[in-house]
């Protein structure tokens, strides 16, 4: 859970290993808005009369494994706010990526549903409050188990770093019971994805006593490293019942308290029409926004999107001045459920926050020290400084209150010598002087020291400046896409579990799948844009029908 600081309230403010496209071992698909060619992020696709499909990445790809399907196989494509797809994987060469272009829905309603949500005798707050009263009622009670994808990676900025995967089973004792708990994950699958880019430093837990790796304003616990139980506790639906993160906290309680809301355009999902309501906090030094889906049928909730941004005004009390964070995001939830078996089951659940990397000097002042031979402050560096740099760098030297003026800098390598622009027998009072206090254990640094030295302003031949610690800011991302729901799946008596104050990746998988049932992995694209040079089918005009999608409105 995160915690943002000034708040009072706990913020808890977060298979088959991934083959190269060329061994073509998967249906390689992109889903793309046809009118705006932007990815279609979140989209389900299903295999037809399965009870088994992923989701798309935010690049809009996806994979399934031709191993899962027939010659007959179709896939069903939905997603918030786009007419449904159906895709006949025969009718696709193998080897290559496909491009699906999605429509926008638009939708006619039947008068009686037109009327009866065009009337809306309930506000958007109400339905919010229905809402959260009937969670028990519309999601599982009992026992259940989901079998996903799971990963966690950091962008730097827009690049994939870090990429962790991972198959697991999740067994939930239902909603009635604590979910940190009762709930027990298995392991079947684990990597570490090869093909992105590792960075060992933005790996390294986060660390508020040293300041290295940290969330400005915002506390995340560890968890024990275990990211998958960070990952759930960010679920506000799945715990309703606690505190979950500011500004939502407990959702029984909380969230009508401290956000106002408003009604957006009706949405759809798989044809049923779903109340969008849109909920917001602000603050002088942050703004809270959510959008919340719910099922004018049963206050059955969809969908729950969730995002805290900095404002204007920094909030460090000791700051003056404009925010320098201003507008980046501390964290975003994404979580959407679907109907199975007659309740609502997780299909996805995505969090991610901004954290900040401090890379410590490349370049160091090493020490200062008195150089009797030529009476003058002699100064070393990690590194070989920049003669200019060094040249023309800030040097202050004062003795009892006084600025002593600089005669001479000499430069040599990883040393400068500074001489001062004295009499020499001044010079020499003057350093004994300091000897003294330094022989009764003053340094140059002790305030009872008449003398003080400072440099400032040198570079090495780099360009990297003294002493600066330098800060590069990444997004972190957790996520679990469901595979498979199980809604009847008690936790089996014999098997090993994961250990959810471990991190994941340190643990052994511990099982292999039920039955020989195929789960995969489904890692977004790289960075060439045809996947490894892999040519991709519909590429052309967007507007044009493509072959073997048929378009099925209302599905």
């Amino acid at each position: 859970m995160i915690l943002i600081k000034k708040i009072q309230c706990c913020i808890c403010l977060l298979v088959v290993a991934g083959s190269t496209a060329q061994e073509a071992p998967f249906f390689l698909g992109r889903l793309l808005d046809r009118n705006t060619g932007e990815p279609v992020v979140f989209a389900t696709i299903r295999i037809q009369g399965q009870n088994r499909g992923v989701i798309s990445n935010e690049d809009g790809s996806f994979r399934v494994p031709f191993e899962v399907m027939t010659p007959e196989t179709v896939l069903e494509v939905s997603s918030m706010g786009y007419v449904s797809q159906l895709i006949q994987v025969s009718e696709y060469p193998k080897g290559m990526r496909h491009d699906f272009y999605m429509d926008p829905g638009v939708w006619q309603l039947d008068e009686a549903v037109a009327a009866s949500y065009q009337k809306r005798s309930l506000g958007p707050r109400a339905i919010v409050r229905r809402a959260i009263r009937a969670i028990p009622a519309n999601f599982p009670v009992e026992a259940f188990s989901l079998t996903g994808y799971y990963r966690d990676y950091q962008k730097d900025p827009g690049e994939y770093v870090n990429l962790n995967e991972a198959i697991l089973e999740v067994y939930d004792a239902g909603f009635q019971a604590i979910d940190s708990s009762s709930t027990r994950a298995r392991i079947y699958q684990l990597q570490q994805n090869g093909e992105f880019k590792r960075d060992s430093l933005a790996g390294l837990p986060y660390d508020y006593d040293t300041q290295r790796k940290i969330i400005y304003n915002a506390y995340l616990p560890g968890y024990g490293g275990n990211e998958f139980s960070l990952l759930r506790v960010h679920d506000p639906i799945r715990n309703h019942g606690i505190n979950a993160f500011d500004f939502i906290n407990k959702l029984d309680r909380d969230l009508l308290a401290h956000h106002s809301f408003e009604f957006g355009p009706m949405a759809y999902l798989d044809g049923e029409p779903l109340y969008k309501i849109h909920f917001n906090r602000k603050r002088s030094t942050y703004h809270a926004t959510g959008t919340m889906y719910v099922s004018p049928r049963d206050f059955a909730i969809h969908r729950l999107d969730y995002a805290i941004y900095r404002t204007e005004e920094d909030p460090r009390p000791w700051v003056r001045g404009p925010n320098p964070r201003a507008g980046k995001q501390i964290f975003g939830l994404s979580v959407e459920y679907r109907r199975n078996a007659g309740k609502m089951y997780l299909n996805y659940i995505s969090f991610q926050n901004n954290f900040t990397l401090r890379i410590p000097p490349e370049f160091r002042l090493l020490e200062t020290a008195i150089d009797y031979r030529c009476l003058c402050m002699s100064v070393q560096f990690s590194g070989a400084s920049d003669s200019i740099s060094a040249m023309n760098a800030d040097y202050k030297m004062r003795y009892r209150g006084k600025r002593i003026p600089i005669k001479e800098v000499i430069h040599q390598d990883k040393q400068i010598w500074v001489v001062p622009d004295l009499e020499v027998y001044k010079v020499r009072d003057m350093f004994n002087t300091v000897r003294s206090y330094v022989d009764r254990g003053m340094d140059l640094g002790e305030t009872k020291n008449p003398f003080r030295f400072e440099v400032n302003g040198v570079r090495d031949r780099k360009g990297n400046l003294m002493n600066e610690w330098k800060e590069r800011e990444f997004l972190q991302f957790r996520e679990f896409f469901v595979q498979e729901v199980k809604p009847a799946a008690p936790l089996p008596e014999d098997g090993i579990y994961m250990e959810a104050t471990q991190p994941v990746f340190l643990q052994e998988p511990a099982d292999e799948v039920p039955n020989g049932a195929p789960f995969w992995m489904n890692p977004p694209l790289r960075e060439e844009p045809d996947l490894l040079g892999v040519p991709a089918t519909g590429s052309g005009d967007p507007s044009a029908p493509r072959p073997g999608s048929i378009y099925a409105p209302g599905r």
